[in-house]
């Protein structure tokens, strides 16, 4: 869905009409979704939702069909029913970071930043955890290589380092900040918002 901000509105239009096409020469194609996004990235919010309720009702229900509901529900101006339909996005699929980031924003808008946290650290399903539990064996470890690449953990993401700036928690930003400009050196942004949290800080 983001990677349609970047499209024209001629683009957009050729990548609707594409979708109409696939649907009429396919039925059963998985292409209402995607239509369904092109119709919101183009204004058409009732043809957005009414995409939608077609293809839940030949599909069923689903985290992303839920999150172009909320989004259409926003253009609408009504975030109270985004948030219903972001969380029926998540219970649905917990690993939906779109649908969580958005819930995210519409928490720290309305200055409810206690459940914005309680969203950005929600546990997300561990597939290996499922693993052991079901008795299948374990894919061995890798062997460590010399120097590995940093990894972020569930804390070290965007959402959080932009939830503790908007919380003053500098001391907490930075941290996170510093393991992403570990992970991603070159990324300009990152080192920029390090610089401004250190200063901040007086660092």
């Amino acid at each position: 869905m983001d990677e349609l901000k970047t499209l024209s509105q001629r683009e957009l239009e050729a990548l609707r009409e594409k979708y109409e096409y696939t649907l009429r020469m396919f039925p059963d194609s998985d292409s209402l979704l995607a239509l369904a996004e092109v119709h919101l990235a183009l204004g058409e919010v009732t043809k957005a939702r009414r995409t939608v309720s077609d293809f839940t009702e030949t599909k069923g229900d689903s985290s992303r069909a839920r999150l172009v509901l909320a989004r259409a529900h926003l253009m609408c101006w009504n975030a109270a029913a985004a948030e219903e339909e972001l969380k029926k996005a998540l219970s649905l699929d917990h690993c939906n970071t779109q649908a969580s980031d958005l819930l995210i924003h519409i928490y720290i808008s309305a200055g409810r930043t206690t459940e914005a946290f309680k969203v950005a650290l929600s546990p997300v399903p561990d597939p290996w955890r499922r693993e052991k539990d079901t008795g299948e064996p374990e894919e061995p470890s890798p062997e460590p290589e010399e120097k590995s690449r940093p990894q972020a953990g569930i804390f070290e993401t965007d959402t959080m380092l932009n939830l503790y700036v908007s919380q003053e928690l500098y001391e907490d930003a930075l941290g996170i900040v510093e393991v992403l400009c570990e992970m991603e050196p070159d990324n300009a942004v990152y080192r920029n918002k390090r610089e401004e949290i250190r200063a901040l800080l007086g660092k």
